[in-house]
């Protein structure tokens, strides 16, 4: 498993002040990508962990991630993926996967990491076998955007839980700049209030929440939802608060 904890500090006014640009000019991201694979290829190459095994493709923010994969089957995330032209062909999942890591990520998939690119935020990942998911997520946009007053669930399969005996789920939500007072937000999982507040202009947001996994036949998993009330103009579209960095640990120790 791999990902960023939610209660990292992150500075969001660069970020959001780039998004008018990158919306204007999506070009500019095209020779530092370019890049960025060549070296992560290149890597690949000369690591021990590489056999030579079948490559594929995962894009984030550009379209559904990963884009092969057609369904995940509940509690074990067991994945079907499909390949050919328009992966419209029942295929076997790749060995190795090529993975963005802009942190809004709609579904992670079980793995080793082989490689890590040091020029953009790119790891190559041997896939489990079977191939299947440790969490997804419905509900935001490619950016992670939420829709305002519209929940967000992420479904959180055995490979996430396995070895945790006290899970938890972390993310963080993140707000645009230039609105007026605040934006509730909620935080549930089966019809239970785990966490609200308010969200106030270019705030981020660590949220920390104990998830309550169910036992079934094909191993244990969990859910929690995510809804925010309130939108803003940004860079000429209008976006609720973005969910970011989500993962699945081990429960801090209750202090005391």
């Amino acid at each position: 498993m791999f990902g960023r904890s939610a209660g990292s500090r992150v500075d969001v006014a660069p970020y959001f002040k780039a998004i008018g640009l990158l919306f204007r000019n999506p070009s500019v991201m095209l020779a530092p990508l370019l890049a960025a694979l060549a070296g992560v290829l290149v890597s690949v190459v000369f690591s021990a962990g590489y056999t030579g095994g079948p490559l594929d493709f995962a894009t984030g923010s550009l379209a559904a991630y990963p884009e092969f994969v057609r369904s995940i089957e509940a509690d074990s995330g067991l994945v079907t993926t499909y390949g050919g032209p328009r992966l419209k062909t029942p295929t076997a999942a790749p060995e190795y996967l090529l993975v963005p890591q802009q942190g809004t990520n709609r579904i992670v998939l079980d793995g080793e990491v082989v490689a890590t690119d040091t020029y953009l935020p790119l790891v190559l990942l041997r896939l489990s076998r079977p191939a299947r998911a440790e969490w997804s997520i419905v509900g935001t946009s490619d950016e992670g955007f939420l829709d305002s007053g519209v929940s967000a669930t992420a479904s959180v399969y055995s490979a996430a839980l396995t070895g945790l005996s006290r899970p938890c789920a972390t993310f963080t939500l993140i707000t645009p700049p230039d609105y007026p007072g605040g934006w509730p937000y909620s935080v549930s999982s089966d019809g239970r209030e785990l966490s609200h507040g308010l969200l106030r202009a270019l705030q981020t947001v660590p949220v920390v929440v104990p998830l309550s996994p169910r036992g079934t036949a094909r191993g244990p998993s969990a859910s929690v939802s995510v809804k925010v009330r309130g939108q803003a103009a940004l860079a000429g579209i209008v976006v609720s608060a973005k969910l970011a960095f989500f993962g699945v640990e081990q429960c801090p120790t209750p202090r005391g």
